[in-house]
């Protein structure tokens, strides 16, 4: 979970927090997600992708976050 600025401009929103989700399911759990998403006015954009194999061990945001908080740290170092 975390929070980002999106690249173009979504309905009135410009940021807002994301939530990576890893979960195994049938097509039924798929379509009562899908529904729920739709439902939900507070859920802005989603995103699901099918995996061959889940990887469960690796977290592909951490990463990211880690930058994000250095290049706003830098950011303030510059304007200091």
């Amino acid at each position: 979970m975390g929070f980002i600025k999106f690249s173009k401009k979504n309905k009135k929103y410009n940021k807002g927090f994301y939530i990576h989700y890893k979960f195994e399911g049938s097509k039924i759990t798929l379509n009562e997600i899908n529904k729920k998403m739709k439902i939900d006015s507070s859920v802005i954009r989603y995103l699901i992708v099918k995996y061959k194999k889940l990887d469960t061990k690796n977290e592909y945001f951490k990463k990211f976050q880690n930058n994000e908080k250095r290049n706003k740290n830098s950011k303030k170092a510059q304007v200091h």
